[in-house]
């Protein structure tokens, strides 16, 4: 199970070839998922968008075409075990960061990324660069 972090989804609406290219790869095998996080982060950015009504209406299209992975007890305990850890190492990352792994290490899903430098923090975490 592969699971899309928000900065893909960024370069899918914006056009990005390389986006886009692993989007259609993901499409051919089966199909690919996101968090509600995730799909938090991009609906924002489009509400806060200088071409709001375009942009919400792409995102709510490419959102359609995902599953969205809601946060549940178990990620919510996976998130707090993660932020734990990664206080005590003095390696913080943003909140939001830390509940898109802890979903997606509870549905065992890799996640596609290349925010590297602070998901390679999480231990156990597959992680992709698209």
């Amino acid at each position: 199970m592969k699971c899309l972090d928000t900065d893909i989804l960024v370069a899918i609406l914006r056009g990005n070839i390389d986006a886009k290219q692993t989007g259609i790869i993901l499409d051919e095998e089966g199909g690919a998922y996101t968090t509600v996080i995730s799909a938090y982060e991009i609906l924002f950015g489009a509400k806060i968008s200088e071409n709001k009504k375009e942009n919400i209406e792409d995102t709510k299209k490419l959102l359609s075409k995902l599953d969205i992975i809601d946060m549940n007890y178990d990620s919510a305990e996976k998130a707090s075990d993660i932020h734990a850890k990664l206080h005590e190492e003095g390696k913080i990352i943003d909140a939001r960061d830390i509940f898109i792994a802890a979903i997606a290490l509870s549905r065992g899903c890799e996640l596609i990324t290349r925010n590297e430098k602070d998901f390679s923090r999480i231990k156990g975490l597959k992680i992709e660069r698209w």
